[in-house]
């Protein structure tokens, strides 16, 4: 049975009990207010009685929100036309080929060639042009 029910009938069933016990007794209030005092006593006896059942409703809660949140990660990546997710690098286990990744690659002779085809004098020292 789904945890959620199965801590909705505990809660209804002691709700029940406490207003039975309350209603029996030779209490001179209001029915009214006697299924009112039941509701709060209930309510307090199931959150010390029924923790387990709550916590299963809080782990099949959390575990629904990581399965929707990973399907929406999943359909982001499909309509953004992506393979990978976009923060994930190169695949476990695959080289990663440094020579590959043209200019941007600090030393090595990308670098040098970057260097070389640059308009700005490497001699220079930032300073303003002088006229």
């Amino acid at each position: 049975m789904n945890p959620f029910v199965k801590y909705s009938l505990a809660r209804l069933g002691l709700f029940a009990l406490v207003a039975a016990v309350l209603l029996v007794l030779p209490i001179p209030l209001d029915r009214v207010l006697l299924l009112g005092i039941a509701l709060i006593v209930s309510a307090i006896l199931s959150f010390v009685l029924l923790r387990g059942l709550r916590n299963e409703v809080a782990g099949q809660i959390a575990a629904s929100s990581q399965r929707r949140a990973a399907e929406r990660e999943r359909l982001r990546v499909a309509m953004a036309g992506e393979d990978q997710p976009a923060a994930s690098g190169p695949p476990v286990g695959q080289p990663v080929d440094l020579k590959a990744s043209g200019p941007k690659t600090v030393g090595g002779p990308a670098s040098e060639t970057a260097a070389a085809e640059s308009p700005v004098d490497p001699n220079r020292t930032g300073t303003a042009p002088s006229t």
